[in-house]
């Protein structure tokens, strides 16, 4: 029989080593792609977050300042696109809430904005249905007034 000597036996170990050695490497590396991985894909969220954010916040700001244009102003050019950005508002603080189911926290502050957002529309919409039943009630006594004079001048 034949005896292993101590060099090949050292040898031999060494091997062994190295490879288990390469095994968790590898091991750590695969590991450590899919935290990369799921690091990106929490990335990519958060940014689609950001990107429905901004939007929800121009739809808020531009439905606002249309609706101050239009009282400052009369022309109810303004008003043509309220309508679309009440529903593009909508659709956002959807897509956020899509984005965000799985955080409890983020439901929280987005049902704050919805909030808030609904009592800014509320109080715009007050507004703007106080300052159009103005303008009816002006149109009406105008032309009641319109109506006055012409019987004035017709029955003298």
């Amino acid at each position: 029989m034949r005896t292993i000597q101590p060099y090949n036996r050292n040898l031999a170990a060494a091997i062994v080593l190295l490879i288990c050695a390469v095994l968790i490497t590898i091991s750590f590396s695969i590991y450590q792609s899919g935290k990369v991985n799921d690091s990106a894909k929490m990335l990519y969220r958060t940014q689609d977050v950001l990107l429905h954010t901004e939007k929800l916040l121009t739809y808020t700001a531009d439905r606002a300042k249309n609706v101050k244009e239009y009282l400052l102003t009369g022309n109810k050019q303004f008003l043509k696109n309220r309508d679309e950005l009440g529903v593009q508002m909508f659709n956002e603080v959807t897509a956020i809430q899509t984005l965000t189911h799985d955080n409890v926290l983020q439901q929280q502050r987005l049902d704050s904005v919805k909030q808030f957002i609904n009592r800014r529309n509320a109080a715009l919409n007050e507004v703007f249905n106080q300052y159009v039943l103005h303008d009816k009630n002006t149109e009406v006594i105008s032309a009641v007034e319109k109506t006055r004079s012409e019987e004035r001048r017709v029955g003298k």
